[in-house]
Parts: C-alpha cells; sequence; structure tokens
C-alpha cells in the first residue's frame, strides 16, 4: 500500500484534495513566490519563497504530500472502526 502513494498522480492527488476540501496555490510575495494550503478555511503559508519557475513543481509536490497525508489519515480511521 506504501508503494502505491508513493507514485500517487497529480490528478488523483488534486481529486483528493479538493474532496476534502484542500486548495493548494501559490501567493506572491514580492519578486517571488509562496505555497499557500487552504485546508477548510485553515491556512497554512510555506515560509519557503520561490522563483516563478519552480511554482508548477511546488504546486504539484505539496497536492501530492497533502493527498498522501488525506489518505492515511482517511486508512488509519477505517482501521479504527
Amino acid at each position: 500500500m506504501r508503494q502505491r502513494e508513493l507514485n500517487i498522480d497529480i490528478n488523483s492527488a488534486m481529486a483528493i484534495c479538493l474532496r476534502n476540501g484542500v486548495r493548494v496555490y501559490p501567493v506572491i510575495r514580492g519578486v517571488k513566490f509562496a505555497i499557500e494550503v487552504d485546508d477548510n478555511g485553515d491556512i497554512t503559508t510555506y515560509e519557503k519563497l520561490i522563483g516563478q519557475k519552480e511554482v508548477a513543481t511546488a504546486l504539484i509536490k505539496t497536492y501530492k504530500n497533502t493527498a498522501k497525508s488525506i489518505k492515511s489519515k482517511q486508512d488509519a480511521g477505517q482501521t479504527t472502526t
């Protein structure tokens, strides 16, 4: 199961996130960007600033990691019930 989670594609990751009320987007900070995650109104802004060419990669990584976290929480909840 862990192997499947590591190979999650961006479309599946985005679908998982959006179904669970999570959005990931860039916000401009001067000439750089920060990645922001809106988890049902709970907003987290990452401190690391990135250039325009790095935004797409950062969004993909953040969506995938967030989707993995959501799935692991859901899986943990299913095993305890």
